[in-house]
């Protein structure tokens, strides 16, 4: 199964880390990085997302204007054929444990991590993706 990733990310240490990690974990596989939600968004909205389908989203919480619960927010208003594409993955130093809670709960949020996401992680992220798309 040919995994991508979205990377949503304002601070590039954060971004460059995870592209790092996923081009030494998973080898080859797509990586589309964005420093804003609000662009993420647009390019999902329009279709213009490259790399295979699905698609794991790894997603900052703290982030300025257009953050990730408004990322959140937004994407479930999405028609149900385009959120199947993706498995939404939040990723936070945030330590507000109503609103990690209140983005947990969300239905198409599929797992929540603490920053820094490390080789664990995106071995369980991809784990679940998986099982979730039905691959091996």
């Amino acid at each position: 199964m040919g995994l991508s990733f979205i990377i949503i990310e304002n601070a590039e240490l954060d971004y460059v880390v995870a592209e790092k990690l996923i081009r030494r974990e998973i080898g080859d596989a797509d990586i589309q990085t964005f420093l804003s939600a609000n662009d993420a968004m647009k390019d999902i909205q329009a279709g213009a997302v490259k790399g295979s389908k699905p698609a794991i989203v790894l997603l900052d919480v703290m982030m300025p204007k257009y953050d990730g619960s408004w990322f959140v927010n937004a994407f479930e208003k999405l028609e149900e054929s385009i959120q199947k594409d993706y498995f939404v993955v939040v990723l936070t130093s945030c330590m507000n444990q109503t609103e990690l809670e209140r983005l947990n709960s969300k239905k198409t949020v599929r797992m929540l991590f603490a920053k820094p996401i490390n080789t664990e992680k995106l071995r369980a992220i991809v784990g679940e993706a998986k099982l979730e798309f039905g691959a091996e």
